[in-house]
């Protein structure tokens, strides 16, 4: 059923998707973390690190801002230095997310510090008690960062290089002077913020870095899916067990439909992955307790969409992605984002969606308890009659729901458990 014979991921390339998609949370996110990546990047490169600490800063400056989890927390990050009181706790939970995947630990740890000051004020020394150094990549990420900030969009760059640079300038506590000048000396080139505002940055970032590219095994595949799971799920207390839900359901669904071993592991990571998109939607849309009006619906119907982009990257997981980015399809036609019609839905994207309707009325939402089994089987019954999902996996639903729900409960329960361990020393 899948299409390569081999594992084959570049990590670059789905890390470069999933921080555009991160970005879409908020028109004055565009394209913040390519802005910071490059800026790093030629900093870095100025200042005369070699190429594996430019690499790991670029996959760090790619992701810094991932445990900052609502659009309040990532537009008081968008305010430039001055109140150095802010709780950057979202750094700790970036770090927290990333460091036990390998090709990302070192990228974890300079996310860790990308907002320590380099001459720490007294509220900075008592918040970081023991003050170190953090790594150099970590204090050119967090002056890439502020410069990013100061970037108005709506101007013309160039017209705009004499602010920021004197303003980068006035705060010398708080940059490495080294790395200023090395920022300083960059900044002399109208290339380098040309390239910034460019349409086709990430083209850029690709190409003039040169990175060498991270190919990672089937094993560490998993981990990344695993990853991106906890990075979806951990968001919120709502949606901590969700995914996990989701894979186990569908996981028990395939062995019903007889799937091949390969193809019962592979529907198991489509049901981790198919919220991806929702990496893109705070907080604020993600926990409301009332009904989402017209606007709120629009950005939420979008989630699947921006699923299947970030998955493009994973050739050799086509399958996977489709079952994932296909889970509001509907057998009348009238899901989304696609309007993909039953006879063009396969049978691993039709587990996937009726999984995910079980786990989602199954388990507590911000708006309601989570429902009574007699009472999810009655709305997915009437779902069936309206014909958008599929009686024969509603059937098997329904005949097998004892275990279903069993299932369902402990992973609620475990997934519960593992949020709370993450959190527990982490202010949020």
């Amino acid at each position: 059923m899948n299409q390569c014979t081999a594992p084959c991921l570049c990590l670059q390339d789905v890390l470069f998707s999933f921080s555009n998609v991160v970005d879409l949370m908020h028109p004055s996110f565009n394209k913040h973390h390519a802005y910071v990546a490059y800026i790093a990047y030629r900093i870095a490169d100025m200042y005369g690190c070699n190429k594996i600490d430019i690499q790991n800063i670029v996959l760090a400056a790619l992701l810094h801002d991932i445990g900052a989890f609502s659009q309040r927390e990532r537009l008081s990050l968008l305010e430039f230095e001055g109140d150095d009181t802010k709780d950057d706790s979202h750094a700790e939970i970036g770090y927290k997310l990333l460091r036990n995947f390998p090709p990302l630990a070192t990228a974890a740890t300079y996310i860790r510090f990308h907002h320590q000051y380099w001459q720490p004020t007294k509220f900075k020394q008592t918040k970081q008690a023991n003050h170190v150094l953090a790594p150099i990549g970590s204090y050119i990420i967090h002056l890439a960062d502020r410069i990013a900030v100061l970037i108005r969009q709506e101007e013309n760059i160039l017209s705009q290089i004499p602010r920021i640079k004197s303003r980068i300038a006035e705060h010398h506590n708080v940059f490495m002077p080294e790395l200023v000048a090395a920022f300083q000396e960059v900044a002399e080139k109208e290339e380098f913020w040309l390239n910034i505002v460019y349409e086709s940055l990430n083209s850029i970032l690709k190409d003039e870095i040169g990175l060498k590219s991270i190919l990672i095994n089937k094993d560490q595949i998993d981990s990344l899916t695993e990853l991106f799971r906890r990075i979806i799920d951990f968001r919120s207390a709502f949606t901590s067990m969700h995914s996990n839900g989701v894979a186990a359901i569908a996981s028990i669904l395939a062995k019903i439909a007889d799937f091949a071993p390969e193809d019962i592991h592979m529907i198991r990571l489509a049901g981790y992955m198919h919220d991806l998109g929702k990496i893109g939607i705070g907080l604020e849309i993600l926990e409301k307790p009332e009904p989402l009006v017209p606007h709120e619906d629009s950005v939420m119907r979008a989630h699947p969409y921006h699923t299947d982009r970030i998955l493009q990257p994973l050739p050799y997981f086509d399958t996977m992605r489709i079952w994932a980015a296909q889970h509001h399809e509907c057998l009348n036609g009238k899901g989304y984002p696609f309007h993909t019609h039953g006879d063009m839905l396969s049978l691993g994207s039709r587990i996937i969606a009726e999984a995910d309707v079980f786990t989602a009325l199954f388990e507590d939402r911000p708006y309601r308890k989570g429902m009574p089994i007699q009472d999810v089987l009655t709305i997915m019954q009437q779902m069936v009659d309206d014909k958008r999902l599929d009686p024969e996996i509603y059937s098997w639903i329904s005949c097998n729901v004892e275990e279903i729900s069993h299932e369902c409960f402990v992973i609620q329960q475990a997934s519960k458990l593992e949020y709370r361990s993450f959190f527990s020393n982490t202010k949020q």
